[in-house]
């Protein structure tokens, strides 16, 4: 991927004025490198529709990008998925942030402090569960991130008692 952002990517985007003309781009990037090219550019397009909040572009991006790129992905994976979860209400796209976040909780990361699972990387999985309506799940995944964290997080505590009291835990003004 880094070689198809070298020589595809980048230059495309030197031209700060341009902007993107996405499916000529991906045609001319795909037919050239195949699936990474395709893949490439969607994650561009994705990062591209972050910066600009253009939050119905960078959900579709999302979801292109994830169903091939997770497990190679350099972007992070809790960051966007967090994003999705606060500026997105499409169900699929949702689900996608689900599946990325659910592959990513069940890395084997034995790293400190906290061991196998990171509490953040729960509290986003829990949390977009919680929006797809999976309110058993996410409270079951939400009481684990607190205590992982020791009870420390206030982030982490208010959302488990939002959803305990079925109060929504995402802002509710796009």
């Amino acid at each position: 991927l880094s070689v198809i952002s070298a020589e595809a990517v980048s230059p495309y985007f030197r031209n700060k004025s341009r902007k993107p003309d996405w499916p000529a781009f991906e045609s001319r990037v795909g037919n050239e490198y195949g699936e990474l090219g395709y893949e490439a550019v969607w994650g561009s397009r994705m990062m591209y529709a972050l910066v600009k909040h253009d939050w119905r572009d960078f959900g579709i991006s999302f979801q292109q990008y994830y169903k091939t790129a997770i497990a190679r992905s350099s972007y992070p994976i809790e960051n966007l998925s967090y994003q999705v979860f606060e500026h997105i209400d499409d169900s699929e796209i949702l689900k996608s942030a689900a599946e990325a976040m659910h592959w990513k909780v069940n890395q084997r990361d034995n790293s400190p402090p906290f061991g196998r699972y990171d509490p953040v990387r729960l509290d986003v999985y829990a949390n977009i569960l919680y929006k797809l309506g999976h309110r058993v799940e996410a409270l079951g995944w939400q009481q684990k991130a607190a205590e992982i964290s020791d009870w420390s997080d206030s982030e982490i505590q208010d959302h488990l008692e939002k959803m305990k009291a079925g109060l929504p835990t995402w802002s509710t003004q796009h």
